[in-house]
């Protein structure tokens, strides 16, 4: 049984008869689409696995990670969270392996859209394109800072790289979430070839992959309960 299930199950067994009990449900919302190239020199083109950001807009913390899964530019993101999460505003990013980082438009202007996910995940599909660079690389030159949501503390960064699924460099419960879509299906008919979530390297991405990484997040350096 789904956790989000039995979290369901747990609150409706112990809410008492004729009280309406407050529980924070899972909410779930899938957005999807296609992102355009970028409309000035140089001319940037959405790749596949090129990884889609969701970043909290009043915050600037990293939400929640996607991909572009093809070479048209047609990108995924599941972004699961709880109902208190609803009505939270957003915007959306795109990194390329160079670390490089756009902000992503809609019809001009910077994408973004309020949280609304349900038990039984939303959609909400945006037709984006490439905006200007947000703290890329320049060759010959130190890397510029990355934006805040993105920079990893010693005691956050990967100690082993495979745990690290969306390739920030922090090993943290964005990768867990990524790993728990798949597991569940929400991306299984996304793509081919290795995944990333398969962390273990045995071919299969299941309850085991989500365990070694829950184990990274708790053994890096600096976490809480480090032996």
């Amino acid at each position: 049984m789904l956790p989000w299930l039995l979290r369901l199950v747990a609150s409706v067994s112990f809410a008492a008869p004729g009280i309406a009990a407050a529980v924070d449900l899972p909410a779930n919302l899938r957005v999807d689409g296609v992102i355009g190239p970028s409309a000035g020199a140089p001319r940037v083109t959405p790749a596949q696995n090129d990884k889609i950001l969701i970043i909290h807009g009043a915050k600037g913390s990293l939400e929640a990670v996607g991909e572009v899964v093809d070479g048209g530019g047609t990108y995924f993101v599941m972004i699961g969270k709880d109902t208190s999460f609803n009505n939270t505003p957003l915007t959306i990013q795109l990194q390329k392996p160079d670390q490089s980082i756009y902000q992503l438009l809609d019809r001009g202007r910077p994408a973004s859209f309020v949280f609304q996910g349900g038990l039984f995940p939303s959609r909400l599909n945006l037709q984006l394109s490439v905006g200007p660079g947000i703290g890329a690389p320049v060759s010959g030159k130190p890397a510029a800072p990355q934006p805040a949501p993105l920079d990893a503390s010693a005691g956050d960064r990967c100690t082993d790289p495979r745990m690290d699924v969306n390739g920030d460099g922090v090993c943290d419960q964005a990768d867990i979430e990524i790993i728990k879509a798949y597991i569940a299906g929400q991306t299984r008919t996304i793509g081919t070839g290795a995944r990333r979530e398969d962390v273990n390297g045995d071919n299969v991405v299941n309850s085991r992959d989500l365990i070694d990484a829950m184990r990274a997040i708790q053994k890096r350096p600096g976490a809480q309960g480090t032996q």
